[in-house]
Order: C-alpha cells, then structure tokens, then sequence
C-alpha cells in the first residue's frame, strides 16, 4: 500500500511530517501559525526552532504556508530543506525565481549566477510583494557545509539579504533546539541574529485533543452514509 492509499484510509499521518496536502487534518497549532506568519511579514529574520519532533515542519508546511497561500495569494513563498544537495543554492535560487515568475510576471528573470542577495532584491522587486523564504531542517546545513570566512561564500551572501534595506524579503530558520548554538557562524555577518526567536513547545492538552479529534470530524465527514 502506498502513501497515497493510506492516506485515504486514515485522517492522520503518523511520525511523518504533515505536508501542505495533508492541511485539512492540520490542527492544535492554529495560535502558532499565527505568530509565525506575523513575524515572517514584520521582520527581516525569524528564528524558529524546538526539540526534535515537535512538529516544526509540521506547522510550516501545513499550516503556515496554506494560509499565507489563501491570504495572500500573491505573496511569494519558498519553503527549502534540500541541505544536502551539493549545488544547494542553485535550487534555492531556482525555487525563489519559480515562486515569482510562476505569477506570470511580466519582466525578464535574472540571472541565476547572481550573488542570492541580489537574486532576492529582483525577486522581491518583480513580484512587488515581500519574499518570504522559509529555511526548514537548518541543522542539516551545518551538517553538509563547513564554515566558510570568504565574501562570496552562502553565508555572506544569506547575511547580505538579510541585512541590506532595499531587499524586501522575510526569511525563516526552522532548526533543532540543540542546533541553535550553531547559528553563531552567522553572529559576525548579521547583528541581532537572535533577537527574534520562537520557540515552538509540544501541544498543551486542548491542543492536543483538538490535533486529534478534529482530523476525524473532518474524514468521517468526507464518507457517505454507512462507510
């Protein structure tokens, strides 16, 4: 049986993490998915992060970005967690180019061998709406990527597009609990690097209750009579 069948059968995901599709079984995290939606639109650097499995993915890919999909429908938004991947910042590029020429943009693409900092000043700038680009699973680039002091290097460049004042984009780090000291390698490059934090704790009990009696309410729901 595949992920698709068993998704038809049962309301719930078990230990994977929900996924933009699975949104209308998402539920416990509605006031979360609020503060995070504020601070992407309201500051230029977001820190997410808790303990290993407390549905931090979860959250950004089902709830957050739906609703920023339904709200703001113009808003581009780029979710990466694609850490290992070698030529990582060539995808990045590519999704947030993706993000806002998929809105038939009427205006040339830039180039994709642009410093990211510049990459996301022209994207924010076509789409005439603020980027938001949410880095989910960060811990893996500390993982992958060794740090790096040159001003060509990722880090610089993700600094840039966080400090300079005509990019307009809001970014999100989704990381581990116990990765957060791992930010430091960025202390140097971005100042107030931790001056916005979230820490995302695990369901209190109504929470928890709703995450799961709603999914059912919602699948029975969906069956006709007698299934």
């Amino acid at each position: 049986m595949n992920a698709s069948n068993e998704r038809e059968i049962c309301p719930y995901v078990g230990l994977q993490p929900f996924e933009a599709s699975d949104r209308d079984y998402f539920f416990g995290r509605e006031r979360d998915q609020c503060i995070i939606i504020s601070n992407l639109l309201s500051s230029p650097l977001t820190i997410l992060y808790g303990s290993s499995g407390v549905g931090k993915s979860s959250l950004l890919l089902a709830g957050v970005v739906p609703q920023l999909h339904k709200e703001r429908p113009q808003t581009p938004v780029v979710v990466f967690r694609d850490w290992g991947n070698p030529g990582f910042q060539q995808a990045l590029t590519r999704a947030c180019i993706d993000a806002v020429w998929s809105n038939n943009v009427d205006q040339p693409k830039p180039a994709e061998t642009l410093p990211f900092d510049e990459i996301v000043r022209a994207c924010g700038e076509a789409a005439h709406e603020t980027m938001l680009i949410i880095l989910d699973q960060f811990e893996e680039y500390f993982l992958y990527h060794p740090k790096s002091s040159t001003p060509n290097s990722f880090e610089a460049q993700f600094a840039r597009a966080v400090n300079r004042d005509n990019v307009d984009a809001g970014f999100l780090i989704a990381l581990r609990e116990d990765s957060l000291a791992k930010l430091d390698r960025f202390q140097e490059r971005i100042h107030n690097l931790l001056s916005n934090r979230i820490r995302l704790n695990h369901l209190d009990a109504p929470g928890a209750t709703q995450a799961i009696v709603e999914p059912l309410s919602v699948w029975n729901g969906r069956l006709t009579a007698g299934q």
